[in-house]
């Protein structure tokens, strides 16, 4: 086993942040401190053994690494023609399926309504409130300009970032008063979040389709040409410009300003960037400069700086520029660096005048605009929040994904029927927790006869199994006194791993005395790999946890698909190597809801598992808050409700004995699955505890 892992990733991962170099934690000091002794240790041909090398200092840099060969870079292929425009489409409708808009929502009417007007020399600005959903309203800033060098008018979105005052922001409003002084109608467009990754609804559902609502609400007016549209934004506002571009062919031209770089800019192994960025999938079939390129032939300038953008010149734009030229627009793509900070400055607003002047106006002849020393903005800033626009019966976006992702437990009269429900779950389960995108096994399993002084004579075996790349799951296994066949193999699951049968061995021994080979392991996430334990000593155990979450809905590989191939592959190698072919596998996981899902989803694709003892501890898809928030809420699946909560899949074990402890689901559904054991005939093996 020759594993490799990249120093330069890790200093990469742990020392950059929104965009600005942070000094070292002491944590992450350590961690690399533990990187080179094991990069050392596994580059060395020294004689011993994997078993006889492993300390739990190296389940870190090995998910580390698992990190790095996830977050790889998706270089794309230059396609011409008919070529280009069939994988754009394809893309496109990828793109809009993973975020749940494919197909694209009804265009319902706009219903707009306006606040009372700011006169400003240049224009006159409105806060306007328009219908995205039924009943759910966005609201804009409009900034209509006092003279007109041309009617109708082009017209640019801005939608803005992550600033701490929104589109109030002093250098925002230079922009968009600048671009009405221009004879541009702006819209303004918020940066609002809302997600529910379990139902299907990522931030940019919404980001997404209140910014084409923002272009349908500027073709609405008699002011605005309708097919002389723009867009331009900075950071948050720069990945809206991006995937508006991208996805809607009704823009002439974008600026793209301090976004646009390959995901692995922005991800980190123990860390997370803005919510907004993370949408299922994407990164198991594409990377955000492919993704920047899906508006060709419209005009993209991209605006880059000292931030995670800071390398697009040299390693991406080439291959966009690439592609413009092969299909006959070289002028149309352009990069610009600035040696500054992550900021929308006067030199980086001009030059976005321009390329607005040169594509949106059509003025092929524009000449670099400059920005007057003195704009007037509008003060207080808060003055353009309190710009109030009243809507007759608005409801939150939260109220309307209840309701429209609210599904009915199936009916399910008989056992033909039952097999079909399983049949079809099991389908959605592997593609729900990525099955198709397990990384092959790099490592070497192995295992050794120890002699523990807790084992009181009873045989133990410590393991090491091969997982996914290069992890390995270390664990124990008491076999039952000499010469007796195990007569079921009971795996048990806990926060502590294998090291659970040192505190309290009696338990697990006197399982093993009569007659069951008892198996304690470390899958990620618990023993070893804990996310405390992999935060290191005063590091963020829950900003670790919530970081692999969004990294694993980027990848299309969620954490309980990571622990659900650990489980699997640990009983793989037990029924294989140790000869428990035809003994039943019994699984427990008593003290954290995220292992108690594991086992759960485990037994759901693996029919050698016969009995489950499951303790969610009060937590559920549905009960939980939309993203996860610590170690112990249930982790991230996208999607996941879209076709059962805990009690649901548990309906696929209902011919096994199954034991669900604290399941905060209705008494409906608890009927529904009790209902569908009695059918089968088992109903005896079903308990809900509460």
């Amino acid at each position: 086993m020759h594993p490799t892992v990249s120093l330069h990733r890790v200093l990469q991962a742990t020392s950059r942040r929104n965009g600005e170099l942070v000094r070292l934690r002491p944590a992450n000091l350590a961690l690399l401190l533990c990187l080179v002794s094991f990069s050392l240790a596994v580059a060395s041909t020294c004689a011993a053994s994997v078993e006889e090398t492993w300390s739990a200092d190296q389940a870190a840099p090995r998910m580390v690494q698992y990190f790095d060969h996830m977050s790889k870079p998706k270089p794309f292929t230059v396609r011409v023609g008919k070529e280009w425009l069939d994988h754009r489409d394809e893309l496109r409708k990828r793109l809009r399926k993973d975020m749940g808009l494919d197909p694209l929502p009804e265009r319902i009417a706009l219903d707009p309504h306006y606040s009372q007007p700011i006169d400003h020399p240049w224009c006159v600005i409105h806060r306007v409130a328009f219908q995205l959903w039924p009943g759910v309203y966005s609201r804009g800033l409009l900034y209509m300009p006092k003279q007109f060098p041309e009617k109708p008018a082009p017209a640019v979105l801005c939608p803005h970032g992550h600033e701490p005052e929104g589109y109030a922001d002093a250098d925002l409003q230079k922009r968009f008063l600048m671009l009405a002084k221009l004879g541009f109608v702006v819209f303004v467009t918020p940066q609002d979040h809302h997600e529910n990754l379990p139902r299907g609804f990522s931030n940019q559902t919404y980001m997404v389709w209140d910014n084409m609502r923002g272009l349908d609400f500027l073709q609405s007016l008699p002011e605005v040409d309708k097919n002389r549209l723009g867009v331009t934004g900075l950071s948050g506002g720069g990945l809206q410009s991006q995937m508006l571009v991208a996805l809607d062919s009704r823009l002439k031209a974008a600026t793209i300003a301090g976004l646009t770089c390959e995901y692995h800019e922005i991800l980190g192994w123990n860390w997370t960037h803005c919510h907004c960025n993370h949408w299922p999938n994407v990164m198991s079939y594409t990377d955000q400069p492919e993704i920047s390129t899906l508006g060709f032939p419209a005009a993209v300038q991209y605006l880059t700086m000292n931030d995670w953008t800071a390398t697009f010149a040299a390693n991406d734009f080439p291959t966009i520029q690439t592609l413009y030229r092969e299909n006959g627009q070289p002028q149309k793509a352009e990069v610009v660096y600035w040696p500054t900070v992550h900021v929308y400055d006067r030199v980086k607003r001009e030059r976005t005048y321009w390329w607005m002047e040169k594509w949106v106006r059509g003025n092929r002849q524009a000449v670099m605009i400059t920005e007057p020393d003195d704009i007037q903005i509008v003060t207080p800033h808060r003055a353009l929040y309190d710009l109030k626009v009243a809507v007759p019966h608005e409801r939150t976006f939260e109220d309307y994904i209840g309701e429209v992702s609210r599904r009915e437990n199936p009916v399910i009269p008989d056992a033909d029927a039952w097999k079909a429900y399983r049949a079809k779950m099991t389908g959605a389960l592997r593609k729900l927790l990525g099955e198709s995108r397990k990384l092959p096994p790099t490592g070497k399993s192995s295992f050794r006869e120890i002699k523990p002084a807790w084992a009181e004579g009873l045989k133990v075996e410590e393991f090491f199994v091969a997982s996914e790349d290069n992890i390995l799951i270390p664990g124990y296994v008491i076999y039952p006194p000499e010469n007796n066949k195990p007569a079921s193999m009971e795996v048990y699951l806990s926060t502590a791993g294998r090291s659970a049968v040192e505190k309290a061995p009696q338990k697990y021994l006197e399982r093993a005395r009569q007659g069951a080979a008892v198996v304690l392991a470390d899958l990620r996430f618990s023993g070893d790999y804990a996310a405390a334990r992999l935060a290191g000593q005063g590091g963020d155990a829950n900003g670790l946890a919530i970081a692999w979450d969004r990294n694993g809905a980027l990848w299309g590989r969620p954490v309980a698909g990571l622990m659900t191939t650990d489980l699997q592959s640990v009983i793989d190698y037990l029924v294989r190597e140790r000869d428990m072919n035809a003994v039943a596998v019994h699984v427990t996981a008593r003290d954290d809801a995220p292992l108690a899902l594991a086992a759960l989803l485990a037994a759901c694709l693996d029919p050698r598992i016969t009995a489950l003892d499951a303790d969610f501890m009060g937590r559920s898809f549905a009960a939980s808050a939309p993203q996860r928030n610590s170690c112990q809420d249930l982790p991230l699946i996208c999607n996941i409700l879209q076709y059962g909560d805990i009690l649901q899949w548990a309906a696929l074990l209902a011919d096994r004995r199954v034991t669900l402890r604290h399941v905060p689901q209705s008494d409906d559904a608890r009927r529904w699955l009790k209902d569908i054991s009695t059918k089968l005939g088992t109903a005896q093996n079903l308990q809900l505890l509460d």
